[in-house]
């Protein structure tokens, strides 16, 4: 992939952010929802299957909404879905959301029929559609549809690090960073939403408490890599001192991993589980943030100096 020319958004970058998080959640949430049904017992664990599908179905709905707000012209976003080009990350991006949120649709749809919802109420029109839907093969579904939530889960960190922006381009591991943390933040929302369902005893004792614990304890790394690597010192000034290294670092990642680890192999209390989910929320959306604007920041600083030395 070349290195793409990424102008300076008019867009205020929190909202970008908000979409790199939406965006990222929705292919965690999928990702999270097709390994318990995949893998899992489908019984046991139909709680979580759905609220993973019907959360990555809400949040893929919301981002193409997202990023027409972003371009300015709702028909951009349509017109991108009209060509297909292998050597543009717009384009593979657009298309990889689009049929990523086909998957989610028809994931989603499967468990509402599973549910009931098209044998009574407004939803009674698509009864016959329901009855379809039970005899698709929701396994193979949802593995293919995975493939294409690992694509848009890690594709806009990828995106950053194929510009000519020295603080993006630096980070070779942003795709991978934005991917662990999508699936961190995901587990995280879809908890809050099964704790609230009623499930609290599913969620504090299983056994994707111990993916967790491994996800967090990989984006320490991560964490540190976003630091240390070649332009990274960035985030140790600044506002970065609070987004960075206070929301992302400490918040985000250490305390929910410490507080995870001290209960291994015994339930977690529900409140304890709702106050890693809540930290882990947080870290994720400021971890986007952090490093569009730091980007950004990088960009503003290295004008300001060639000002200043009288090359432009």
């Amino acid at each position: 992939m070349t290195d793409v020319n990424l102008q300076v958004s008019s867009w205020p970058w929190y909202l970008v952010a908000v979409y790199f998080f939406l965006g990222g959640m929705a292919a965690g949430s999928y990702l999270l929802a097709a390994i318990a049904d995949v893998f899992g017992d489908s019984r046991e664990d139909a709680p979580l299957i759905k609220t993973g599908h019907y959360l990555a179905l809400a949040l893929v709905i919301i981002c193409p909404i997202l990023l027409t707000f972003d371009l300015g012209r709702p028909d951009r976003f349509w017109r991108m879905l009209t060509q297909f080009k292998w050597d543009s990350p717009v384009s593979l991006g657009s298309w990889g959301l689009f049929l990523f949120g086909l998957f989610c649709g028809v994931s989603a749809a499967i468990w509402m029929a599973e549910d009931g919802l098209f044998d009574k109420g407004p939803l009674k029109v698509f009864k016959p559609i329901g009855q379809e839907l039970h005899r698709l093969p929701r396994r193979m579904i949802a593995r293919i549809g995975a493939f294409f939530g690992i694509f848009v889960a890690g594709y806009t960190g990828v995106l950053l690090s194929s510009t000519t922006n020295p603080f993006w381009n630096s980070n070779q591991f942003l795709g991978i960073t934005f991917l662990t943390s999508a699936l961190s933040t995901a587990i995280a929302m879809v908890s809050l939403l099964l704790i609230w369902q009623g499930h609290s005893k599913l969620i504090t004792m299983h056994n994707f408490r111990n993916l967790w614990l491994i996800i967090l304890g990989f984006e320490v790394f991560l964490v540190a890599w976003e630091i240390f690597h070649e332009e990274g010192g960035l985030l140790l000034t600044g506002q970065f001192l609070f987004t960075f290294v206070i929301a992302v670092a400490i918040v985000g990642v250490i305390l929910p991993l410490i507080l995870l680890a001290m209960n291994v192999g015994r339930p977690m209390p529900t409140g304890q589980f709702i106050a890693v989910a809540v930290m882990v929320l947080i870290g994720g959306f400021f971890l986007r943030y952090s490093v569009l604007v730091a980007g950004q920041t990088f960009i503003g600083a290295a004008e300001h100096a060639m000002v200043w030395l009288g090359f432009s």
